[in-house]
């Protein structure tokens, strides 16, 4: 397998994928063909602004996220809809090159115990931001949906996400850093398995059951 030393995100001038081919096939290709994403992925050309846009979203899912963690309660800080949004997308201004650069490092750390090649500085930048992506839409489908849905973020605050979506959108992320670390970085099977996905399952795990033990366990109530 060839394995590029170069991983450029933009080209200026070129071809971008919103012109290269039409865009619901190669979004929908994302959650449901991500090996077909991934092989295209390194002739996807984009211009800044998106690349700009697609880690901002990145960055406001996440600090969505964490806004709704009852252990970082901003919906208690944000009596209104209004405020609990201006909250949210003034901190993804700051998290998101945060959250992409931690992402990316995590990723490689990965990919070397997976046996993968890291080949230079763009190494999984790609890959990491279509996963990123993938996880983020999802949440940010949520967020929207229960503004219309609650009076408030008080009043939504204590009712259970929707995981049946959220899990759709972890599967879907980790399908496709395991599919990058095979098909890109030539990473063996039962290694990239063992760090892109059981590792990642487990990780979810642990971070699903703390978010249900907060939310439902009569001992976290009475410490709340």
């Amino acid at each position: 397998m060839n394995v590029s030393t170069k991983e450029p995100l933009v080209h200026p001038g070129e071809q971008t994928a919103l012109d290269a081919y039409p865009a619901a096939p190669a979004f929908l290709e994302l959650y449901l063909h991500p090996r077909r994403f991934i092989e295209r992925l390194p002739t996807i050309s984009m211009r800044p602004w998106l690349v700009a846009a697609i880690i901002y979203m990145i960055g406001l899912a996440h600090r969505l996220n964490y806004s709704e963690n009852p252990l970082l309660p901003i919906a208690a800080k944000a009596p209104t809809w209004s405020q609990y949004w201006s909250v949210a997308c003034l901190a993804a201004l700051f998290s998101a090159p945060f959250i992409l650069v931690g992402w990316v490092v995590f990723f490689r750390v990965r990919l070397w115990l997976a046996g993968g090649k890291v080949v230079g500085r763009g190494t999984g930048v790609r890959v990491v931001i279509a996963s990123l992506f993938a996880f983020a839409v999802p949440t940010l489908v949520e967020a929207v949906a229960a503004t219309f849905a609650f009076a408030s973020p008080l009043a939504g605050a204590g009712h259970l996400r929707f995981w049946g979506l959220t899990l759709f959108a972890a599967i879907a992320s980790a399908a496709l850093e395991y599919t990058g670390a095979r098909v890109t970085y030539g990473a063996p099977r039962a290694r990239a398995l063992l760090c892109f996905v059981v590792v990642p399952v487990l990780l979810l795990a642990v971070v699903f059951g703390a978010v249900l033990w907060a939310r439902l366990s009569p001992l976290s109530r009475a410490f709340g």
